[in-house]
């Protein structure tokens, strides 16, 4: 007999990896807060706890698996359990860094306090071991299984496609990602900055995402800021790119980042971005203006582009192992 599967999402819908997911189990998408699916890209957060116990409470009974996509969607999730039906097996999909983030701050003692229900969650599917290790303190007891999430098949065979070879004056970093505080740009233009002070040939970095061309330093002479950009235009960048770095200070994976892998680029990343893992220690920097100074200078003293020796299809087969994790409600 097949399954009812539904995933609770955040913002317009769920995120393009975590949409890898659902559609692996043929998930329902349903918000977390309104209990509607996706609209049109329109954002239906409404930041209020009140309705994500309604919605947990208003949800179809008859779904055998839910998923909450982040922490937020957790109360949803919490509140599907015990108001709706008991008999479900509930999936808390850890993919942000609010348990990371509040560690110093007075609503951990809320979250430490949810414990008892909270633990009630059959199971957690972290998107990385560095995500499990924030989410642990506050979800001691309930397994977990770390699945690393994926490009779209579009970007895919756009990055996989590119040749591995690219000349390294002028030398051009990649970056990608929304104006966040825990993306750490302000940083990374700092530190390209200082590199560019102490070299005879120039270095350029451009930042692809929404919000940059209204930053300070988006006047900058070596900085470029074209926006978010389809994805029919996203591969020319990488191909384009002498390196990919991923400054955050708090990130649960990067999935940019295992895209630059993917399109042959070297990657520099933090030691606070979840994919480190599945980089070399020689190329995981401190998220500081001299940690990613020295990532970048010792990017430009290696060799010119070639294929990173993690590249791989094995990244387009992740989204079955969500199959297999929740083998025993799903056919």
């Amino acid at each position: 007999m097949e399954k009812s599967v539904c995933l609770l999402f955040q913002g317009t819908g769920p995120h393009p990896s975590h949409r890898n997911f659902g559609d692996a189990v043929d998930a329902t998408y349903r918000h977390f807060e309104t209990g509607c699916p996706p609209k049109d890209g329109e954002n239906q957060d409404k930041h209020s706890e009140l309705d994500r116990i309604r919605t947990g409470w208003s949800l179809s009974s008859h779904y055998d698996l839910v998923i909450a996509e982040g922490t937020a969607a957790l109360q949803t999730l919490v509140s599907y359990k015990w108001l709706s039906n008991r008999m479900a097996t509930t999936v808390f999909l850890a993919a942000d860094e609010t348990f990371f983030n509040i560690r110093d701050k007075p609503t951990r003692f809320l979250w430490h306090g949810l414990k008892p229900v909270t633990n009630t969650v059959d199971l957690c599917i972290s998107i990385s071991q560095l995500v499990n290790t924030w989410i642990k303190p506050f979800l001691p007891n309930v397994p977990c299984q770390v699945v690393h999430p994926t490009t779209t098949a579009e970007k895919y065979n756009k990055l996989s496609a590119i040749e591995a070879s690219s000349p390294k004056d002028p030398f051009r970093l990649l970056s990608v990602g929304d104006v966040r505080k825990m993306k750490n740009y302000p940083t990374l233009v700092r530190a390209v900055e200082s590199v560019n002070e102490g070299l005879s040939q120039d270095i350029t970095l451009t930042i692809l995402g929404e919000g940059h061309q209204q930053q300070p330093y988006a006047s900058k002479s070596f900085i470029s800021t074209p926006g978010r950009v389809s994805e029919s235009d996203f591969a020319t960048y990488f191909d384009r790119s002498s390196a990919y770095i991923q400054p955050s200070m708090g990130d649960g994976f990067g999935v940019a980042a295992l895209e630059g892998m993917l399109a042959g680029l070297p990657t520099i990343v933090t030691e606070l971005v979840g994919m480190k893992q599945l980089l070399d220690d020689r190329w995981v920097f401190d998220p500081t203006t001299n940690g990613l100074r020295t990532g970048i200078k010792n990017m430009i003293r290696n060799t010119p582009r070639r294929p990173h020796p993690t590249r791989s299809a094995e990244s387009a087969s992740q989204p079955v192992i969500l199959s297999r994790v929740t083998g025993t409600v799903l056919p």
